[in-house]
């Protein structure tokens, strides 16, 4: 399945509200927020959900099919680091789509954005995502100790992360594999 990345539409935030709030969707590693679908409105409103802090898309394929949504924000004050997150809906799961979706959302914040280093976190024990990690270029930096709670549970989480002139050498790798 071909799919790509899309800014969100008024249309789509309900789901968006969808995906941020429902434990259902969200699986055993994502945290569930408290928004109700006027607090992502007026969100919308204010800034298409496309920064200065923190950025959302709407991952859909390309027979306009909502897949999932994908967001990132800036993670430190010092420094010009990016954190992403993603939910890929419960009905695409397990079909081969999230090593493509994780691409998609690098490839976007790498082409948009300044920044020289972009980092995810991931519970420790969420093996497929750093298996996916490793097969984007994404280094795994070790354990956070009790670094996030999802259901009143205090998680550890692995830290990863990937640096533009990696990233570059990757797309450069891809291209020159594409020609052959």
């Amino acid at each position: 399945m071909q799919a790509h990345l899309r800014k969100f539409e008024r249309e789509d935030l309900s789901d968006l509200l969808r995906w941020t709030t429902d434990l259902d969707q969200l699986g055993q590693y994502v945290q569930a927020e408290d928004h109700k679908l006027i607090d992502w409105q007026e969100r919308f409103d204010q800034t298409s959900l496309l920064g200065p802090e923190e950025w959302f898309y709407l991952y859909e394929s390309d027979e306009g099919e909502k897949l999932g949504y994908a967001h990132f924000w800036k993670c430190d004050r010092y420094e010009d680091h990016l954190e992403f997150g993603r939910v890929l809906d419960k009905e695409y799961r397990n079909k081969g789509l999230g090593l493509a979706f994780l691409k998609k959302i690098l490839d976007l914040i790498f082409e948009s954005q300044s920044c020289f280093r972009v980092q995810a976190i991931t519970a420790a024990d969420n093996k497929i995502v750093q298996k996916q990690w490793q097969q984007a270029g994404i280094t795994n930096e070790g354990i956070l100790r009790s670094f996030m709670t999802v259901r009143e549970l205090r998680l550890d989480c692995a830290i990863g992360s990937i640096l533009r002139h990696e990233w570059q050498e990757q797309k450069a790798q891809e291209q020159k594999a594409k020609a052959n």
